[in-house]
C-alpha cells in the first residue's frame, strides 16, 4: 500500500515541473493538496470528503 500512495504522489508531481527537486516538488504539492487530506482525516461528518484532483481548481484559477 506504501508504494503505492507513494506512486500516485510522485505521479501528480509533475504538475510542479518548475521546482527544481523532488522535495520542493512534493511540498508545492502538499500545499495544494491540504484541503483534500484534511477532509479525509477529519473528524466533523458535516465536511464533505473532496475530490482527490481538487487541487487543480486552485491551478486553473490563477
Amino acid at each position: 500500500m506504501k508504494s503505492q500512495i507513494e506512486n500516485m504522489v510522485h505521479d501528480k508531481l509533475f504538475y510542479f515541473i518548475e521546482e527544481t527537486t523532488p522535495e520542493a516538488q512534493f511540498e508545492a504539492f502538499m500545499r495544494l493538496a491540504g484541503p483534500y487530506w484534511m477532509s479525509c482525516v477529519t473528524k466533523n461528518d458535516a465536511i464533505p470528503i473532496l475530490e482527490p484532483d481538487h487541487y487543480r481548481t486552485y491551478l486553473e484559477s490563477k
